[in-house]
């Protein structure tokens, strides 16, 4: 009697049909993961993809930047004055009426000088821990940035010492402070900039730090260094179109790899569907008793017909 194997769940699929699965699940996995991502589809748009989703600041070449003939950080009295107000700034809370002294402050600073000096006078970007545990270590003190821009807002200007009509709130990341924001003001943009609550472009900023000011995300209190100084917009040039390369490479990388699998798996069902099947032999033609004891082979068994080759008579 053939053995039977209880299955309680149902009939098993072969090892081919389960690395097919698998393979075709790989494939789907890197697929998704190509195209979810924004930078996958930059190569289907023109050079300045944001133009159509969000408003840009005028690109008149004859603009020139916003400066003034004003003090810096660089005047011994204007140290002092801000050192006098220092102990005023609280850290973890929202931007507070009497540290808008500093604010503007700082603000007078960053229109006085142009971007390139304060670049070059600056010091590059603390870890993101660093200034959270030791706010009070970096007020006041001229930071680099490479943001990679992601909110950008504009606000009117209340009265103030430098006559701006508009201020710019700029949110966003950098390689250090990974999915940590900052948040830095700006008295202007740069040419050609987009500004709207979405907004995708890499820069790079010099400013003075604050403090760190609390804001509200999804109805939690969370916390992001702000700086107030000069963005210069460097994602707007051939920093874009090197990210849009970066991820065509890389789209093309998970297109070859699964077309190979497709390949190699299509490859292996065949060779699977391919191969003859089993032969076995039925128990009911094989008699298994015809070498038992006591059995004589030669005895008729009555089931020989009138031309059965094997049916001869015995010579005595």
């Amino acid at each position: 009697m053939r053995r039977r194997i209880a299955r309680p769940f149902g009939s098993s699929i072969t090892a081919a049909r389960a690395f097919s699965l698998i393979l075709l699940l790989g494939v789907l996995w890197m697929l998704y993961n190509s195209i979810s991502r924004p930078e996958t589809w930059k190569w289907f748009a023109d050079d300045q993809p944001q133009a159509a989703l969000v408003t840009t600041t005028p690109s008149d070449p004859n603009d020139k930047p916003i400066l003034i003939d004003g003090v810096t950080d660089l005047d011994e009295q204007e140290i002092t004055e801000f050192d006098s107000k220092k102990s005023l700034i609280t850290d973890r809370t929202p931007l507070r009426g009497h540290e808008m002294d500093t604010y503007w402050q700082f603000m007078v600073w960053s229109c006085a000088q142009p971007f390139s000096e304060m670049h070059s006078r600056a010091q590059p970007e603390p870890a993101v821990s660093a200034l959270w545990e030791k706010p009070g270590s970096y007020r006041g003190k001229l930071i680099n940035l490479r943001l990679h821009v992601r909110r950008v807002l504009k606000y009117d200007a209340p009265a103030n010492p430098v006559g701006l009509k508009d201020i710019y709130e700029v949110w966003g990341w950098s390689d250090l402070s990974r999915s940590f924001p900052y948040v830095v003001v700006v008295p202007e943009l740069p040419p050609g900039f987009p500004v709207g609550n979405e907004v995708e472009v890499d820069a790079d900023f010099s400013g003075y730090f604050l403090k760190i000011m609390a804001y509200a995300a999804y109805d939690k209190n969370r916390g992001a260094p702000l700086m107030i100084g000069r963005l210069h917009a460097s994602g707007l040039g051939s920093g874009s179109r090197e990210n849009v390369s970066e991820a065509l490479d890389e789209t093309w990388f998970y297109i070859v790899a699964g077309i190979t699998f497709l390949l190699v798996g299509g490859y292996m069902w065949s060779r699977w569907q391919s191969k003859p099947p089993r032969r076995t032999l039925s128990n009911s033609t094989v008699d298994l008793n015809w070498m038992q004891e006591g059995s004589n082979p030669s005895k008729p068994t009555g089931n020989e017909g009138p031309n059965d080759p094997f049916q001869f008579d015995i010579k005595e």
